[in-house]
Parts: structure tokens; sequence; C-alpha cells
């Protein structure tokens, strides 16, 4: 899928932003113009179930031109279940790994990467594929990564609320659901990712982290962000239990915005 002004001047590439999300079931790019601060181009392609993550990234900077140029800054989205938070104090980048595979199974062939949110006092520390690691950096020599929650969180966090009302955000996918959830001064509770294509056991899930946190079902909000399958099933079910639930709605996706 394709939207955007697809007639770019790439003599102009330097002035321009590619942001590009690393998913199992596709990747998406962003190409943002830093002077006319406009999205030029949103492109999303598909990939090959039985080739790995390098592979597929291989075979699409081949195959699409737009691509093969220099951008004044390149951001990399990676996504997924391979991340842990732990406070700034704590950490030490000299020992990323060995804090990383406390936390998570080891695995072999994996770059462990970090981003760090000062305003919060936290570190996203995460996990992608090295192979796919590298090759975007001798592709992209310029190239920044970030987790996708991270920016997510970043998002989230932006706007502070004159309430006191505790809030849940949940960014949904077709093979899963985000969670994040903030108490009623904003300070993060909760962040976890829980895989499933099946509504009904994302309504499960989601309705019992409201129900661990004690979140209030008259009084705290549930904002909910993304497309999936059977969206509005799902909404009709949360309706029964949760009184305050509003859609955010962007013209561009949270991730990315966050990078813009």
């Amino acid at each position: 899928m394709v939207t955007g002004n697809n007639h770019i001047d790439f003599s102009l590439s330097g002035q321009y932003t590619l942001s590009i999300r690393l998913r199992t079931d596709g990747f998406s790019f962003c190409i943002y113009d830093t002077v006319s601060e406009r999205i030029l181009t949103y492109i999303q392609t598909d990939v090959e179930e039985n080739l790995s993550l390098a592979a597929n990234l291989r075979k699409t900077l081949k195959s699409n031109d737009f691509l093969n140029h220099s951008y004044g800054a390149v951001n990399v989205i990676i996504t997924g279940k391979r991340f842990t938070l732990l406070p700034e104090s704590l950490f030490a980048e000299t020992d990323k790994e060995t804090i990383f595979y406390y936390n998570l199974p080891h695995r072999d062939n994996e770059s462990i990467l970090f981003n760090k949110d000062t305003r919060n006092d936290a570190v996203f520390l995460f996990g992608t594929d090295s192979a796919a690691h590298h090759l975007l950096l001798e592709h992209f020599p310029n190239a920044c990564f970030y987790s996708q929650l991270y920016l997510l969180h970043t998002s989230f966090t932006a706007t502070r609320h004159d309430d006191e009302s505790k809030r849940m955000y949940v960014a949904l996918h077709a093979e899963g659901i985000d969670v994040l959830a903030y108490d009623k001064h904003g300070e993060l509770e909760l962040l976890n990712v829980f895989e499933t294509s099946h509504v009904d056991d994302k309504i499960y899930y989601l309705l019992h982290i409201w129900q661990t946190l004690e979140f209030d079902q008259q009084n705290d909000v549930l904002h909910l962000y993304g497309d999936m399958p059977e969206k509005e099933k799902m909404m009709d079910v949360l309706k029964k239990y949760i009184s305050h639930i509003s859609f955010l709605q962007t013209e561009t996706n949270l991730d990315f915005k966050a990078l813009l």
C-alpha cells in the first residue's frame, strides 16, 4: 500500500527523514520533509514468511528505489516482545546484555539496543536480529534504532492531564495488543505485549489487567489506538464494563509521529 505524494524529488533527500518499521508480517516506510514539515509518502510492503528478517530486508532494499538514496536522518522502529525496562539510574551500557538476558531467555544472533526516557528515569532495552541490524547499518550508516513501545510511551505521555483519572492505552494489532497503563500521576504502572489473533482473548487479557491494577470502571479511561479485525466487536464488549473509552484517531501512526 502506498499513500501520499509519490513524485518525490530525491535531489532534496538530504532534507528528508526516512522512518522504517519492521514487523514479522511486513515493513512500513514513511518519508518526511523536514523543510515543509509534511509526510511525502507512506508505504507498506509484504514479506515472505519462508525468509528470515534479514533476507526479507535485503530483498526489499534491492527492489525499492526509494531505499537507495541518502537521507538526512533514518529511523528504524523495532517491534515485538523482546524488551525490558529499568530505571536509568541503574543502567550501565556495558552491562546491557547481562541485564537483558537476566529478564529474558537468551537468543543467539541478537543485538541488544536501548532508548533512554530521561524525563521519567527509564531505559528501554530491546533486542533485534543481528543480521538485520548490521544490514541496515551498512545500508544506512546514520540509522538510529527505536523500540516501538518506547515511541508509543513517548506519545502517550506527551500530554499531561489535569484530572486524576488513571489511563490505559491499548495499541491494537491483528496479531495482538500492546498495553501501557499509567497511574493518576502519569507514572507508568505496566507495559506488556500480548500476542494472539483471537479477539476474545484480547478482551479477556485487557479486562484482567484493568481489574488487577484496580482501575475504576466509572472514572478511569481506556484509550484504544490502531486497527485490527473485529475491532467493533471488541469495542461493543468493552463498553459493557468500562464507561470512558476513547479511540485515538491520528493522521500519522503514533510511533512514526513521535519521530517527526
